[in-house]
């Protein structure tokens, strides 16, 4: 099975279905009890599942076909931690992925042990609310076709810091990008993108390493 199970109905997991659903035959289905979340994705013709993915009468009633791994894109880390450890028996620990943890000041909350989560989705800085925080700005998620004369480090030369990969579709499989071992973007896939207006910043640069003497 190709398709993914986004958990989440917020804009950003909307704009990821939505730039997925132009695969034949990647079937994406979002699951959210936010009302508005679900009107919103029926609107947009996504596939929702309205309802607590953690309950029994979830199990009962969702229809997984087609399905083969998780995107845990609740704002909660502890409930994508759940969720991921829910689903990993399903697809496998190696499939199922959850957001970074909020690692700013303000939050008190110590992140879930790392033995208890799914795999971090896109890098260590990009949480909910950064991402939604982006959307909000003007981002927008888009589908790069990668090509022999425009791969994947021509991309990263024409936007840098303004664009964060997200994942890449390989021989019809979506697999997204991750901080520690991440596939490989090459010639003839499609890579999906967060990309934002010219002027602001969606990946920070990495900080100059001091010369050595």
């Amino acid at each position: 099975p190709t398709g993914l199970l986004l958990v989440g109905g917020h804009r950003f997991a909307r704009a990821m279905a939505s730039a997925l659903k132009a695969d034949e035959g990647v079937r994406v289905l979002i699951a959210d009890t936010n009302y508005g979340h679900v009107a919103a994705a029926r609107r947009e013709e996504l596939d929702i599942y309205h309802g607590n993915i953690l309950s029994e009468q979830a199990e009962e009633e969702i229809d997984l076909t087609g399905i083969g791994g998780m995107l845990a894109l609740t704002p909660n880390d502890e409930v994508n931690s759940i969720i991921c450890l829910r689903y990993g028996e399903l697809f496998g620990r190696a499939r199922v992925y959850q957001l970074s943890a909020p690692r700013d000041a303000q939050s008190r909350r110590q992140p879930v042990a790392q033995r208890l989560r799914g795999r971090t989705l896109f890098s260590n800085n990009h949480g909910h609310d950064r991402l939604l925080d982006l959307m909000r700005k003007g981002g927008e998620i888009r589908r790069i076709d990668l090509t022999e004369d425009y791969d994947f480090d021509a991309f990263k030369e024409e936007y840098g810091p303004r664009a964060l990969p997200l994942l890449v579709v390989q021989d019809g499989m979506p697999k997204p990008l991750t901080p520690t071992d991440p596939p490989k973007p090459r010639e003839d896939d499609v890579l999906l993108a967060l990309i934002v207006p010219e002027g602001m910043i969606a990946v920070e640069p990495p900080e100059p390493k001091d010369e050595e003497e």
